[in-house]
């Protein structure tokens, strides 16, 4: 058995597809990984199938979850602390801290046991929290970041920012993009369609345009028909967006599907949205799964014209930047991608966004 590394993380493993390519990688190469997770509800029947699939041993911290500030302070706290002595017990010789949630806990182990520090730091958590919960995480971060042996950055605007916000080193950082799997990326060069079908994947949260997109789309014909695909994080978001959208024939709301299906559905659609309102760092520097989910399964991209995004989308003509969501912008910009079949460019990236091509770097970390 390899070196024995320990993640951390708070949420539903079946939830992030990131973190289970991490999993498979590592344990396709012969590391001995233990999974601790901080959850409010017992393991779903698909988190036990992966774990139990891929050698992955899972510890479940039980954590009630609350929308008191004050409350989920405290819990946080719990949460350090358990995380602290449960991962001494496993004795790893790398400690993961899967976003920021749980690096106090991963910090203070890594100093008892003297492993190695590696924060995943997935998404500017500063970035991105106000108030009381943006003063705790910007603490945890400036205590620990110059600690770390290895910092993990999704993108690469949010990694030189992180960079200069602590004034680290270069060479600690590593560039781990959220890209699928090749035996996930089923291209196939799509044509021009009569009938045009749009998704947009991902949760129905707040932050993400979707009254916009839903208002824009239900003003338009029914030769242009909008999935919207994903789980609900706010219920009064999912009422307002149905409203809007009442008698209209060409939107529909559909359950979220496993990211390892996400192929056999998008295999239906011509284009994929993807909007992230500038609210924050975080969202300016989106760096999206659903983004290259859609491209290495044919689909064009329309989305906000982030720094990013532009950068990606624009300069290989793989779809339309906007600076605003209106039945207008939208029509033009299906229009410039049917005109001048951006379908067929696609082709020209095939290979290029996989997460097997960062394989390498990604396991050097852990050698």
């Amino acid at each position: 058995m390899g070196k024995k590394i320990t993640y951390v993380y708070w949420g539903h493993l079946s939830a992030y597809g990131r973190l289970q390519k991490q999993l498979m990688t590592l344990t396709r190469n012969g590391f001995d990984i233990t999974l601790i997770n901080a959850n409010s509800e017992q393991q779903t029947d698909k988190t036990i199938e992966f774990v139990e699939n891929h050698k992955v041993k899972l510890e479940l911290l039980p954590i009630k979850i609350s929308r008191n500030k004050v409350h989920s302070f405290f819990r946080l706290i719990s949460f350090w602390k358990r995380a602290y002595k449960d991962i001494q017990k496993t004795k790893p010789d790398f400690i993961v801290s899967y976003d920021t949630p749980p690096l106090m806990g991963c910090y203070m182990a890594s100093k008892k046991l003297k492993a190695k520090l590696i924060y995943d730091s997935k998404e500017l958590t500063v970035g991105r929290t106000k108030g009381i919960e943006r003063l705790i995480y910007s603490f945890v971060e400036r205590l620990s970041v110059n600690k770390c042996n290895t910092i993990i950055q999704a993108e690469t605007n949010r990694l030189d920012y992180f960079k200069k916000r602590y004034n680290l080193p270069a060479e600690k950082f590593v560039l781990l993009e959220s890209l699928p799997l090749k035996e996930d990326s089923r291209f196939k060069e799509k044509n021009v369609p009569a009938i045009t079908k749009v998704i947009y994947l991902g949760y129905i949260m707040k932050g993400r345009s979707y009254v916009d997109v839903v208002t824009a789309f239900s003003q338009m014909g029914d030769n242009i028909q909008l999935d919207i695909v994903g789980g609900v994080a706010s219920d009064d978001l999912l009422a307002e967006l149905k409203k809007i959208s009442k008698d209209k024939t060409n939107i529909n709301f559909k359950p979220p599907v496993p990211f390892r299906q996400i192929p056999d559905l998008l295999r239906n659609y011509h284009i994929g949205l993807v909007f992230y309102e500038k609210i924050n760092l975080n969202n300016f520097y989106c760096a999206p799964n659903k983004f290259y989910d859609y491209i290495n399964n044919g689909l064009p991209v329309i989305s906000y014209d982030f720094p990013g995004l532009v950068n990606l989308i624009e300069n290989n003509k793989i779809g339309v930047c906007v600076k605003n969501i209106s039945s207008t912008s939208m029509e033009k910009a299906i229009g410039e991608i049917n005109s001048n079949n951006y379908y067929a460019n696609l082709k020209n990236v095939q290979d290029k966004f996989i997460w097997e091509n960062q394989e390498d770097n990604f396991i050097k970390i852990f050698q």
